[in-house]
């Protein structure tokens, strides 16, 4: 977090996948301002995360179809946009969300204004 600031105004969008555990460090270090803006871009439209589906219910964990977050899930992640990855092996969120993921990247470099 040191230097967050310096590398900021390059980051156009931001994905996370099942290795991502939680950002709680993150929500409950909002007191200082570098964290606070960390976490307002991780729950803007330029960052998602995609997550295995936990049983074998193929309709709803089906690749970029939104989930709707439990409480619990909100708790770990806080509002991050978070999107099923089209697969139930955690190994594998990755490759299913491969097309989401890069359309995801395409968009928001397509709009970019970095410096």
């Amino acid at each position: 977090m040191d230097h967050y600031d310096s590398y900021a105004p390059y980051l156009e969008a931001m994905v996370l996948t099942d290795s991502t555990h939680n950002i709680q460090w993150l929500r409950n270090s909002t007191a200082t301002p570098t964290c606070a803006r960390l976490k307002t871009f991780l729950e803007s439209d330029r960052c998602k995360y995609f997550r295995s589906h936990p049983d074998n219910d193929t309709e709803a964990g089906q690749p970029c179809t939104p989930n709707d977050t439990p409480i619990h899930w909100q708790h770990r992640f806080g509002q991050i946009a978070t999107y099923w990855a089209g697969t139930t092996e955690h190994s594998l969120s990755d490759w299913h969300a491969r097309h989401c993921i890069w359309n995801h990247f395409d968009y928001h470099l397509s709009s970019s204004s970095s410096p």
